[in-house]
Order: C-alpha cells, then structure tokens, then sequence
C-alpha cells in the first residue's frame, strides 16, 4: 500500500490502490476495469492544492507518468496531462513557442493546473485553461474523446446560473431541475452569502446526480430570501459558432 501525501503535507492518505499509467491505452484499460467492477477513479497531478478532493479510499490514478510535449505546428503543441509547468516551458521552447503567462509555481502538472484554475498575473491575462485550444480525454466509460472547437464542439456548451443576493441574511437556496421526459430532480444546495453573488455551472452539479444536459429541462430555484437569478447558456455546437442565451427569474 502505497501513501499519498500533497506538497504542503496537510493531505495524506493510503488508497486501496495507485495506479500509475504511462499511455492513453492504460488508463482506458484501468477506466474499463475499474466500471466493470464496480470501483471508483480519483485522478491526482502534482498535489499542490491543499483540497482533499482528491481523498479516496479506492483507485488513485496519477498523472505522473503521463508527460512530454510534443510539437504540432507552428503555434500549438500538445502537452501530455502529467507534465509540468517547468517541462512544459522547456518543451515550447524547444518549439518554438511559449505560455502566454505563467505563476511563479512550476511544480504543478498541466491537468492539474488548468483544472484548478491556476493564474499567472496581469490584468491582460487569463488563467492557464484560457490557453488551451482542445483536449483529448478518457471519460467514464473507457471511450477515448477529442473535445475542441472541431471536434465534439458541444461539450465545450455550458448552462449557468447566476443567483444575486442582496439582501443582509445568507441565502441557503435549492435547485431543482424538472426533465421533459424524466422524475424531478433535487435538491442541489446551492448558498449564497449576504449582499453577494454566485455563479454556478449547470454542468459541473453532481450531487444529487449529474445533470441531464442531453434532454430538455427546466429549474426551481427556493430561496428563504429574495433573489435575482439569471440563466445563460452558451451553446458551441454549430462549426464557428457561439449561441449566447439568457433569461432573468425574480422573486415571485
């Protein structure tokens, strides 16, 4: 049994099991077993954040072992999930090319990073996730996805809710989302702090269980205080299209 401890040593723990895969055709492999046994993946990069998501008393899959940079054309290369922030600036350079920004931390991977919304500095600059043009993945259920503006454009829309609270009490709201052709489902807790607001994505809730974003559906937003929430979803699955939609919702 093998310990996983994070940088800064506040998160340690023994999975049942570390998996470290070198290649696409591992980790499928790993993804495949895992499904049909009926076990749990948690992915883990450098460990530099100190959340515990990455906490699991079964598979820990880690990057590591997944990295190198390889050059595609003269303004974009493809970095493997496992390489880091300072490899990778090696591998541009190597290119020819190079981030457009980065934090003083190479130490993080580049999956792990960009998933985490690690940011350089600069009021012209976006995070690292703004500089990636497309990603190849390993979903759920073993199959292997190419995702960018070309490919499986839909997966890059999103649904989002932005929920303004301003009123003096903490707003402790619940979501719940009715199917055209499906049971309700609900509650997603979703707070909101005084004189605040939230956005959340309609696409990340999982708790109860992942939204339905495949099927048309509608949302119930309670709310012990007023609220002013808007919907917006922006649609990408028309080639060199971005479909903005929104509506706003006050209290009844």
């Amino acid at each position: 049994m093998r310990q996983f401890v994070n940088w800064s040593g506040s998160l340690s723990f023994t999975p049942r099991e570390f998996a470290e895969p070198a290649d696409e055709d591992a980790v499928r492999e790993l993804v495949v077993r895992a499904r049909e046994s009926g076990r749990t993946i948690r992915p883990v990069g450098s460990g530099h954040s100190s959340s515990p998501l990455t906490r699991t008393d079964d598979i820990l899959l880690s990057v590591d072992r997944l990295a190198g940079v390889i050059a595609e054309d003269a303004d974009r290369a493809r970095a493997c999930a496992g390489t880091k922030l300072k490899a990778l600036g090696e591998g541009l350079y190597d290119a020819g090319l190079a981030m457009d920004n980065l934090g003083d931390v190479d130490y993080q991977s580049i999956a792990g990073a960009t998933a985490t919304g690690t940011h350089g500095t600069g009021v012209g600059f976006g995070n690292l996730c703004t500089q990636v043009v497309g990603v190849r993945l390993v979903t759920g259920t073993g199959e292997v996805l190419d995702i960018s503006a070309d490919d499986n454009a839909d997966l890059t829309s999103f649904d989002q809710l932005c929920v303004l609270n301003t009123t003096d009490t903490r707003a402790d709201t619940e979501l719940h989302l009715y199917y055209a052709d499906a049971e309700p489902v609900g509650p997603y807790a979703i707070t909101v702090d005084a004189r605040r607001v939230r956005h959340v994505r309609l696409n990340d809730l999982i708790d109860p269980e992942a939204v339905r974003l495949d099927r048309p559906y509608g949302c119930l937003l309670r709310s012990p205080v007023p609220v002013v929430v808007q919907f917006l979803r922006q649609d990408t699955r028309l080639p060199g299209v971005v479909a903005l939609t929104a509506a706003m919702a006050y209290p009844a």
